[in-house]
């Protein structure tokens, strides 16, 4: 959930911008990279069926993280039991 997303940003002390950055830019390589590798002539025809129905599910996912992106930014920081997510990190 966006929620969770954030929770998870805060906790690690990543700024929720760098988080979905990643997630955006991982749900676009995914979504046009899935098809182009289930179409890959490394699989034999028997597997193309398994190939093609990963590729989607791999596709659907992708999906569901882009529409989760700006949810996620959205999470009022006072919300989260790390405080806000987009304050500088102190680990090393």
């Amino acid at each position: 959930s966006p929620f969770a997303l954030a929770e998870f940003a805060s906790r690690i002390g990543v700024p929720r911008r760098a988080l979905v950055r990643e997630m955006r830019r991982m749900a676009r390589t995914v979504a046009q990279q899935a098809p182009l590798l289930a179409d890959s002539a490394e699989y034999l025809d028997e597997e193309r069926d398994m190939v093609t129905a990963i590729a989607g599910f791999a596709r659907n996912q992708a999906q569901k993280l882009l529409a989760m992106a700006d949810p996620t930014l959205a999470v009022d920081p006072g919300l989260l039991d790390s405080g806000p997510a987009d304050a500088p990190s102190t680990a090393r």
